[in-house]
C-alpha cells in the first residue's frame, strides 16, 4: 500500500464558540453574519447590531486559540466614521426590519405623489396663462374694424 507523499490535516471547527467568545465583549450582539477564514492565517469574523442599531460591532477571532484579535465597536470608531458609518442604514432602512422599508416605501410614494400633482398643478395654470396671452396678442395684432 503507498503512502500519500503528503497528508492534508482536516480542520473543522464549529461556529457556536466563536458567537459565544464574541458575546463576550458584545453582550447585546445581535448576529447577522459570520464570515469563516479564507486561508489558515484569517481569523473568523462575527458581526452583528449591538445596543445602537445603526452600526455594526465585529469581532475579529483567532480559530485556533478562540482568543479575540481585535474588535470593532461603537466605542472604537471615531466621530466622523460614527456619522459616515451611520448614514447608509438610515437611508435604506437596514437596521428596524422589514416594517420600516415598507414605512420608507410610502413615505416615498406620499412625497413623489406630492411633487407630480404639484407639477401639474403648475402646467394646467401655465397652459391657462399662455392660451390666455396668446389669445391677448392675436387679439391686439388684428386690424379693427372702421365703423
Amino acid at each position: 500500500m503507498r503512502t500519500p507523499a503528503f497528508t492534508r490535516r482536516r480542520f473543522e471547527f464549529a461556529t457556536e464558540p466563536a458567537i459565544e467568545i464574541a458575546r463576550g465583549s458584545f453582550p447585546d450582539l445581535a448576529l447577522a453574519f459570520i464570515e469563516l477564514p479564507m486561508s489558515a492565517f484569517d481569523p473568523i469574523e462575527v458581526a452583528g447590531r449591538g445596543a445602537y442599531p445603526l452600526l455594526f460591532e465585529i469581532a475579529f477571532i483567532n480559530p485556533y486559540s478562540g482568543k479575540i484579535l481585535a474588535t470593532r465597536g461603537i466605542t472604537s470608531r471615531t466621530a466622523v466614521a460614527f456619522v459616515t458609518e451611520s448614514m447608509r442604514p438610515l437611508h435604506t432602512g437596514d437596521f428596524a426590519g422589514l416594517w420600516l422599508k415598507f414605512l420608507y416605501f410610502f413615505c416615498g410614494l406620499l412625497l413623489t405623489t406630492i411633487s407630480f400633482s404639484g407639477m401639474m398643478v403648475w402646467a394646467k395654470r401655465s397652459v391657462r396663462a399662455s392660451g390666455e396671452l396668446l389669445s391677448a396678442t392675436r387679439q391686439a395684432s388684428l386690424p379693427q374694424a372702421a365703423e
